[in-house]
């Protein structure tokens, strides 16, 4: 899937490989999520940057109000409702 080598290029840009714990970390995380979405991956994820940049930088905005739906904040709340805390 080539959304999902995108997204591990994108990781790589973010996460500085000078720190392979942390890297690694994303990396199952990523797969975790695309796992998750399939067979909607590409649906879900429009921009393999902007999904990494939130997915690493957390949501900068938080807001009681529910987003539009099937935007990259609609699916980021999804998945993180899917997944034990």
């Amino acid at each position: 899937m080539p959304i999902v080598s995108q997204l591990h290029a994108s990781l790589a840009e973010v996460i500085n490989t000078d720190d392979p714990v942390t890297f690694q970390l994303y990396q199952n995380e990523l797969g975790l999520q695309t796992t998750l979405l399939y067979p909607f991956v590409d649906r879900a994820i429009q921009s393999p940057d902007l999904w990494v940049n939130r997915l690493v930088h957390g949501d900068l905005v938080q807001s009681a109000q529910l987003p539009e739906r099937y935007t990259l904040e609609w699916w980021h709340r999804k998945l993180a409702q899917s997944l034990p805390t």
